[in-house]
């Protein structure tokens, strides 16, 4: 029998810890899965831990980082404090380490710059995570680069905050976490986000040399991190540049002061000494603390250096109005010259920013394998309440439906098909079902379905499903050319030859099947129907049904302020006077990018747009420039944008109200 909890079925745990538990769970209110996190029964009972509980479940729900797992939902439930969270794919970096041992110095600098991403705005909101480990990074690799979330923020101030006097540094959990541990943790000292960065070199020594600098019993390591200098890493793996060890013997500094004053610091300088690009770069030397303007773009990517249009460190988040009152003009160009993609360039020097490190952001799907994630503060995406006027606030923003069936396979519009019978696609272990299904006529008399689900998981666990059943072909994937798509299997099931496939990162499949003694021609079927590659499905026209409205038609893509070409544009007419232009890029960051350079530009504000009382979609930033007003709207982990011109801005915001743009999770990535 399924237990339930609240309107959660839990399905099965991921994981145990001191405090409670990880389930992975179906709500049944909002249709999803999700990782359940439930706190031990007692503690919902304090009333200083519950109030704890809330105020940083609160605080995370400001933070911005895609380094992070968002949160659904918190509270109480039959007395009982819980979580609801997005369910992650991953292993931990703990578990990395284990089964890998030391990574390539360049994938190991890339790791903790994500957690560094992570850590910084948690510290910009005056959260400090203690508890920096191997344990607490997920890794999502796929076929890709590495993606980290980095979870259980707050957790030892929660655990020791309670009349109870529980803390993580009982039996069972002491040495996981004092090896990791800034020796002011030690002393009772005030710990604030230095101890954070110690951690994490702590973290990037163990990535390089497969072990923590310090180790032994309780005395022993208590000693080491008290007083004795850590080997460099170069001794313990030779080949490691030189640099790398400055690097990491000042993040491990006993003094706070002498360490990297941010995150950011230390994976900056870690990754100048792994490329030779520059000197080690020095911590400030004061300043403030906390609200400092940074460069804001997902993934972990630092700003490209050097930012072309867009000096590094000058576009302020959610905090308040930029400081520059009258923007930045790039070289070469005249005051008040927009120079935005769309639009002509200013006779200026642009140039291609400098690529990324070598990952991308990596899609965010399936299940939390053996994380322990504990508390609200670990979570983080943002949700901002809608504002009004002002590019200082977010912009509220009506999201529409994602795109069709029909949008997405034009094909199924040409005759021959009709609407499908949703039960008759259900999945018998997870009970979930397609949204819409659309049965075709398809080549040689074998038929042809296309299902779209609420998510990819649930398309390709459609696909796991036949699993089963003998495979005819032995495939498990299927390629279109020599590029993987995504999972695939052939079966002789109920009287037919089905084959099923599914796109990776799309919440899509397709069925194709005929009586079972033609599974030939199935085969044949499935090479012959017409069906588009992943790269095609991600076509502005297929997937952003604004895109193809009457009055649109394909535009040419034009270098934005960034320097940076989109892939794509869709031009569309809008109302009042206005133009609305889609495009794909080739990844989020480059909206990013973009984002920041014209907001460095213009000297505005970079905000955020979603749904009234939804959660965040992406960036966002309107400008008035040259007497026309712009906006332009991004996605968090989607390569596509919008952007409206206008007149003025009272009727830019109006036609922005009205884009109804489909919500991030429904864009492929």
């Amino acid at each position: 029998m399924t237990d339930t909890f609240g309107p959660y079925r839990l399905e099965g745990r991921l994981g145990r810890g001191g405090m409670g538990e990880v389930y992975r769970a179906y709500d049944t209110r909002r249709d999803r899965e999700v990782a359940l996190k439930r706190l031990t029964p007692d503690l919902a009972d304090d009333p200083e831990i519950r109030e704890r509980f809330e105020r940083e479940c609160r605080t995370a729900a400001r933070l911005s980082s895609p380094h992070v797992i968002p949160i659904h939902d918190f509270g109480v439930i039959d007395g009982r404090l819980f979580l609801d969270m997005r369910i992650v794919e991953g292993r931990d970096l703990a578990r990395v380490l284990a089964e890998e041992g030391p990574l390539d110095p360049g994938r190991a600098v890339g790791i903790v710059e994500q957690v560094a991403d992570a850590l910084d705005d948690a510290h910009a909101h005056d959260l400090v995570h203690r508890d920096v480990k191997p344990g607490n990074v997920l890794v999502s690799s796929g076929r890709g680069p590495d993606f980290v979330h980095l979870v259980d923020f707050g957790i030892v101030r929660l655990a020791s905050s309670g009349t109870r006097g529980r803390n993580l540094t009982g039996t069972g959990t002491t040495l996981g976490t004092l090896a990791y541990m800034a020796p002011e943790q030690f002393e009772g000292a005030a710990v604030d986000r230095r101890a954070d960065v110690y951690a994490l070199a702590v973290v990037l020594y163990e990535c390089l040399v497969g072990r923590p600098p310090f180790d032994g019993d309780m005395p022993a390591m208590l000693h080491q991190h008290m007083a004795v200098p850590p080997a460099p890493p170069s001794s313990r793996r030779p080949g490691l540049p030189p640099a790398l060890d400055a690097v990491l013997l000042r993040g491990l500094a006993k003094r706070p002061a002498d360490r990297y004053a941010e995150a950011g610091l230390l994976a900056d300088a870690a990754r100048a000494a792994l490329e030779g690009s520059g000197p080690v770069p020095a911590a400030p030397a004061g300043g403030p603390e906390h609200h400092r303007e940074t460069w804001v773009g997902p993934a972990g990517y630092p700003p490209p250096q050097p930012a072309p249009y867009a000096p590094a460190g000058q576009v302020r988040w959610d905090s308040g109005p930029h400081g520059a009152s009258g923007g930045w003009s790039p070289p070469g160009a005249p005051p008040g010259t927009w120079n935005g993609w769309g639009a002509p360039s200013s006779p200026g020097q642009p140039g291609q920013p400098a690529a990324p490190p070598s990952r991308r952001p990596g899609r965010t799907i399936a299940v939390v394998a053996g994380v322990l994630v504990l508390v609200a503060a670990l979570i983080v995406t943002v949700v901002l309440v809608a504002g009004g006027g002002g590019s200082s606030g977010p912009a509220a923003v009506a999201v529409g439906p994602p795109a069709s069936l029909a949008q997405m396979f034009p094909q199924t519009v040409s005759g021959g098909c009709a609407p499908g019978d949703l039960t008759a696609y259900r999945i018998s272990t997870s009970g979930a079902q397609p949204i819409e299904a659309l049965q075709c006529a398809g080549p040689g008399d074998v038929a042809i379905a296309y299902a779209r689900w609420n998510t990819a998981a649930d398309a390709t666990e459609r696909v796991a499903s036949y699993t089963g059943s003998p495979s005819v072909t032995g495939e498990r994937e299927w390629q279109f050319g020599t590029v993987p798509q995504g999972p695939y299997w052939q079966t002789v099931s109920a009287g037919s030859c089905t084959s099923l496939a599914a796109y990776t990162g799309f919440a899509v499949n397709v069925q194709l099947y005929a009586p079972a003694d033609r599974c030939a021609d199935v085969t044949a079927a499935f090479g012959t129907a017409g069906l588009p590659s992943g790269d095609q499905l991600r076509a502005v026209e297929r997937v952003l049904p604004g895109a193809v409205g009457p009055g649109c038609r394909p535009a040419t893509p034009a270098a934005g302020t960034s320097g940076i070409v989109p892939v794509q544009a869709y031009g569309c007419g809008g109302t009042e006077g206005t133009s609305v232009t889609w495009t794909r890029w080739n990844g989020a960051v480059d909206v990013a990018t973009e984002v920041n350079a014209r907001g460095s530009r213009t000297g505005e504000t970079v905000t955020s747009w979603n749904a009234p009382a939804g959660p965040r979609q992406g960036p966002y930033l309107r400008a008035e420039d040259g007497g026309t007003c712009r906006a332009l709207l991004g996605y968090d982990a989607a390569p596509y944008a919008a952007e409206v011109v206008g007149p003025d801005c009272d009727v830019v915001d109006r036609t922005v109200a009205g884009l109804r743009p489909p919500p991030g999770e429904s864009l492929p990535t």
